[in-house]
């Protein structure tokens, strides 16, 4: 089962709501946090979810809430 599998051991499962991040302009979020969760020195100053909340409240006008990327990434 998954359990045995290399990223399950070491801790490197990732998973991002597909509707609420990856379809249409979200797919750019999506980006943001496999960039942060790939190459955190790199990023170092990147929130992807700060981005994703600004994403929803001041463009889509609707509440933020939920997780939608998992783990979390606190910025």
């Amino acid at each position: 089962g998954l359990k045995e599998t290399y990223a399950v051991k070491n801790g490197r499962v990732y998973v991002i709501d597909g509707p609420g991040v990856l379809t249409a302009c979200r797919s750019n979020i999506a980006v943001l946090y496999c960039a942060k969760w790939f190459y955190p020195e790199q990023f170092e100053d990147l929130n992807p979810e700060e981005v994703h909340r600004e994403y929803f409240e001041e463009w889509i006008g609707v509440p933020y809430r939920g997780i939608w990327a998992y783990p979390l990434i606190g910025g």
